[in-house]
């Protein structure tokens, strides 16, 4: 299976998950609408997920690095002005294979990091 399909396959169970637990998509703003796979909300919580698919367990603790980690700090600082109301939370879902299947990983909370230059 091609990683664009593989991606595009893990972001619908991913939507899906997140649905069941009672979250709602919410339209990113149109200059952020890229860069997040996710956005949801849920009451006062607006949720920035980040999903990944990876083969096995030991590779999916190292999907996302310290790169990654400061571009959704930034895009979560950008959403703060879009969305004043709401108290802002990044995850990272990974998906594997091989058990456990799925992994919720909170990396940024309500307080808000510093501001990148």
């Amino acid at each position: 299976m091609h990683p664009h399909t593989r991606g595009r396959l893990a972001e619908g169970i991913a939507l899906f998950i997140y649905l069941c637990l009672g979250f709602r998509p919410v339209r990113a703003p149109y200059r952020l609408r890229t860069q997040i796979d996710l956005l949801l909300r849920r009451r006062h919580l607006l949720l920035l997920v980040e999903v990944k698919y990876r083969s096995h367990n030991a590779y999916a603790a190292a999907a996302v690095g310290p790169a990654q980690h400061a571009r959704l700090a930034v895009q979560m600082h950008r959403l703060a002005g879009t969305f004043p109301q709401c108290t802002l939370a990044v995850e990272i879902l990974t998906l594997t294979p091989v058990w456990p299947f799925v992994t919720r990983r909170r990396v940024l909370d309500a307080a808000l990091p510093p501001r990148l230059p």
